[in-house]
């Protein structure tokens, strides 16, 4: 068996969290090997401490995973920025609509109060 070789006691059985340990510790040496700025390390980065909290906790996760998740949080919250743009855009145009009828009925109510003072005054 050589270096980068392990055996499990039954091929058919699970590895046991001593064996995904020490297969994590051999990889992170194959890694530091190649250097900080490898093709594979890059590409790695994130995934061995996925790995080990994997062991850690009895959890099976994924940098995969992770980003479909945080993907689809991402266009979910990019979809309500667009609807909450939409919808401010609208209660703008509504706001200006109001803001001159507002203006058109303090013009119609200075009219009346002309209109009733010179009625007053006859």
């Amino acid at each position: 068996m050589n270096t980068y070789e392990m055996e499990l006691m039954n091929p058919n059985a699970p590895a046991t969290k001593e064996q995904e340990r020490e297969a994590l510790r051999r990889i992170r040496r194959i890694l530091d090997r190649l250097g900080p700025n490898s093709y594979i390390g890059t590409a790695l980065e994130g995934c061995l401490e996925i790995a080990e909290e994997n062991i850690e906790c009895d959890f099976v996760s994924s940098m995969k995973e992770r980003y479909e998740s945080a993907k689809e949080d991402a266009d979910h919250f990019h979809n309500l920025a667009n609807t909450f743009r939409d919808d401010l855009e609208k209660m703008r145009d509504k706001n200006a609509l109001l803001k001159d009828r507002l203006e058109e009925t303090e013009t119609e109510i200075l009219r009346l109060k002309a209109r009733l003072y010179d009625m007053i005054k006859e």
